[in-house]
């Protein structure tokens, strides 16, 4: 599993100082046996190649930033992770081209022409990389219309792409202790974005604060969290990366005394004074790949399908306040609860 979100700055340090040592051996060791790289048509000094594999190894970091995840891109200058959100951390169509014009570099026949193949491949990836941040400013607006049109307001907004693609996004709005969760596929009507309100449950920390550990875990996922009780234990949810209810990195800061000691905490009112600071960990999700691919396919193909979330059902139209989400429609402003996700409402 991942490590948890609050990793010593040490390990961004570490990050650099490998990039430096490794680029300084690989060009040592490509500038013993080539003196040039296929296509150059002139030999290249050892600084040349330390530059090359460099770039290759730094611009990484780059791409990094341009996830949802984000990195440490200007650390120590800034300790606020860049999250860009503009790619899926794994796109087929930005790693295609440079796939096939590997293969090709590496095949001894295309090495005459090898200066034309990179910049071909280069362009296409990079041309993706602009089309994704494009494409996001549009999503954006088209969210914040949307959210505007039925009177809703909200703190921060997000869009970030689904799985493998950049046509079908995901979009998250902050509005205080609870977040809005809807889709867009590119193409669509201005107002085909359907949101479900869930709570984030703010409250369920309140106990534990300050707490170093949560407030790095904030930092670092620009407030886009949530907070639920998994048994005897308290978990807090990265909302950017996946959906309600497979959130893909969920980690454990506090755990239930009484529950260790098999006592009833099934209330969480009055129990949160059970629940002590722990050193974060990893928390399983209970991720259904059919499920979640399925809906993916089935909500790219029409906007009118039921949400994601089996217990919040079609989100259509509940005033319920047992179900755990409710959608929004852009005639009205409900607002709703669930106690699916253990809100302490």
């Amino acid at each position: 599993p991942p490590p948890p979100p609050t990793t010593p700055r040490h390990g961004v340090r570490r990050q650099r100082q490998m990039c430096i040592r490794d680029s300084t051996y690989l060009a040592k060791r490509r500038f013993q046996r080539h003196h040039a790289p296929p296509g150059a048509g002139e030999s290249w000094s050892r600084w040349q190649w330390f530059m090359l594999i460099w770039l290759v190894l730094f611009t990484h970091s780059i791409l990094d930033a341009l996830t949802i995840y984000g990195t440490w891109l200007f650390w120590p200058f800034g300790e606020q992770p860049v999250m860009g959100g503009s790619i899926f951390i794994i796109d087929p169509l930005f790693t295609l081209p440079l796939i096939v014009a590997t293969i090709m570099l590496v095949r001894r026949r295309a090495r005459d022409s090898g200066k034309r193949i990179a910049t071909v491949a280069l362009v296409l990836s990079c041309s993706y990389l602009a089309w994704g941040v494009f494409a996001k400013q549009h999503v954006e607006r088209i969210a914040a219309e949307a959210l505007t049109a039925q009177g809703r307001s909200w703190s921060n907004l997000v869009a970030t792409p689904t799985p493998f693609n950049s046509i079908l996004w995901r979009i998250v709005a902050l509005d205080g202790d609870q977040y809005l969760e809807g889709f867009y596929r590119l193409g669509e009507q201005a107002d085909a974005p359907r949101f479900c309100i869930y709570p984030r449950n703010g409250r369920l920390i309140a106990p534990l604060l300050p707490n170093t550990h949560i407030e790095r875990f904030t930092r670092f996922n620009h407030g886009f969290h949530a907070y639920r009780l998994a048994g005897d234990k308290l978990v807090g949810e990265d909302l950017r990366m996946g959906a309600s209810p497979y959130y893909f990195f969920a980690f454990v800061f506090a755990q239930s005394a009484l529950a260790q000691d098999g006592a009833d905490d099934s209330t969480v009112e009055g129990g949160l004074a059970s629940y002590q600071p722990v050193t974060p960990t990893s928390q399983p999700t209970a991720f259904d790949p059919g499920h979640f691919f399925g809906w993916l396919w089935e909500r790219m193909r029409n906007p009118a399908v039921p949400g994601l979330d089996p217990s919040a059902g079609s989100c259509s139209g509940l005033e319920d306040s047992e179900t755990t989400g409710q959608e929004v429609s852009l005639a009205a402003t409900p607002v709703g609860f669930g106690t699916g996700r253990t809100d302490i409402e």
